[in-house]
């Protein structure tokens, strides 16, 4: 009301803090459901373990490809942490052999609807790599910039 903005930008701006305000930290998760890549059933809310990393990426995306080959030693050394790896754009026989690869546990999930897919949306993902982390409970516990700060997280909390 007292910014210098017109009835446009004003809007704008709304629209950006309502997108953002769906994924602060201290609420609950937006469920992701369905099949993995592997064709295997699988549910947020059904993945019982202290933490759970929900990972946007893409396959054309290179820091997203490296943190796909991190995230094997990271997983080994925190059996207390889940991945749901959420493919935002990329050929699924690639992903599929990356993850194969890399010999990855996790729920990897692409639903083919790339930037339009629902969970794109419910996480206000707008770029590639995006994280999250959330506790069992489902809550978001915070939203790390890149997997360093995600692993550094992961290891204050855990002390």
């Amino acid at each position: 009301e007292e910014s210098n903005c017109n009835e446009n930008q004003y809007n704008e701006l709304q629209n950006i803090v309502e997108f953002n305000s769906r994924v602060k930290i201290g609420s609950h998760a937006k469920n992701i459901s369905g099949k993995t890549i592997f064709d295997d059933d699988f549910d947020l809310y059904s993945i019982d373990n202290e933490y759970i990393v929900v990972y946007f990426w893409s396959y054309s995306c290179e820091h997203c490809r490296e943190n796909i080959r991190q995230f094997k030693s990271f997983l080994e050394e925190n059996p207390d942490v889940s991945l749901v790896a959420v493919t935002v754009k990329g050929d699924l026989k690639k992903i599929k052999n990356i993850v194969k690869k890399n010999k990855l546990d996790g729920y990897f999930y692409h639903d083919g609807m790339e930037w339009n897919s629902p969970h794109v949306n419910n996480y206000a993902v707008t770029a590639t790599p995006s994280f999250y982390i959330l506790d069992k409970d489902k809550k978001i516990i915070f939203k790390p910039f890149d997997f360093e700060e995600l692993v550094k997280f992961i290891n204050i909390i855990k002390q």
